[in-house]
């Protein structure tokens, strides 16, 4: 059983690489026009406000959370590339590779074993790039969303502030339906990319966690090297979890939150005047809610449930290697 879990972990990793690439190769075209429009959104919205707006306080939570798993990725690809080395140069082991496996040829000699660790250090790094990458889009594009909506709700916070003047209202909320009509768009445009991405990395994450843990706890060694590498692997897959989780429900929150801004705006006093048909059109807008494949909802819910899924397979990981 440990030899299976052992190289489930990578397995889980190239597969997961594979999607993220291969939803990304698909739909780049889409990938780039999203980034895009949301860029011009979120600057234009942005405009003329200061830094230390409402809109931009999880910025740094955000940026954050992507720079924890940068170093955790890198040290993990790190350790996976170097340990083999450090094998046979101190414990003398013959031909030791950096994705542990089995191939049907046998590595009998030094050029052949060469060829076979840079390939496989080349899969550990481009492991580490892509998926660096592609979590990376999903926080900046959903941090975009929620600062956008973020900047609506204020500016229709504003709005019963400013002198009173029909045609500049108008167009100031002309402009916000088509942010949001905008905003909209770009969200049922990443649903669709990343929803099979949030289900392959949650199940994949659930699954390399409790194999690691099972790994672990069934080593009859433990070395100081040993226990900084797990835990910094846990806790970068953690990360991972979370970055698919709760941008999730910042999104949701932030969508009903400017929902509600829209609502207490005390547009029906006015509902005989004509901008009272702006404030009715948004109201009938569904809040924006993440969804993996109409499966899964991207939530902090997610997150739990994965938690929740890893110590049930480890505990099953457990009876099944005690039965046998």
């Amino acid at each position: 059983m440990s030899k299976v879990t052992a190289g489930l972990s990578g397995i889980i990793a190239i597969v997961n690489a594979i999607v993220k690439a291969f939803r990304f190769v698909t739909y780049r075209g889409e990938l780039e026009h999203v980034n895009g429009v949301l860029e011009t959104v979120f600057e234009e919205s942005s405009d003329r406000k200061p830094a230390n707006s409402p809109a931009f306080r999880l910025m740094g939570s955000f940026y954050r959370l992507g720079y924890y798993q940068y170093v955790c990725l890198l040290f993990t690809s790190f350790v996976f590339v170097v340990r083999p080395l450090l094998a046979v140069r101190f414990r003398n082991a013959n031909y030791s590779l950096p994705v542990p496996g089995v191939y049907p040829w046998t590595i009998n000699s030094t050029p052949v074993y060469v060829i076979h660790y840079v390939i496989e250090s080349h899969i550990c790094w481009s492991l580490c790039v892509v998926t660096i990458g592609v979590d990376a889009f999903f926080t900046l594009c959903t941090f975009r969303i929620s600062s956008v909506f973020k900047l609506l709700a204020l500016e229709f916070e504003e709005l019963p502030k400013r002198p009173i003047d029909k045609e500049n209202r108008e167009l100031t909320l002309r402009t916000c339906i088509r942010r949001h009509s905008t905003l909209i768009h770009c969200y049922d445009v990443i649903q669709e990319i990343y929803g099979p991405i949030v289900l392959v990395v949650a199940l994949g994450n659930a699954l390399s966690m409790c194999s690691m843990m099972f790994e672990v706890f069934q080593s009859k060694e433990f070395t100081v090297g040993k226990i900084i590498a797990t835990v910094i692997y846990l806790f970068g897959k953690l990360i991972q979890t979370f970055i698919y989780a709760w941008p999730g429900e910042v999104v949701a929150t932030e969508s009903d939150a400017f929902r509600c801004e829209v609502y207490c705006n005390d547009w029906y006093e006015h509902i005989d005047d004509p901008s009272a048909k702006f404030f009715l059109m948004i109201l009938k807008q569904k809040p924006i809610v993440i969804r993996a494949c109409s499966i899964l909802e991207v939530s902090l819910d997610l997150f739990a449930k994965i938690i929740n899924r890893t110590i049930s397979y480890y505990f099953l990981l457990v009876t099944l290697d005690d039965g046998s």
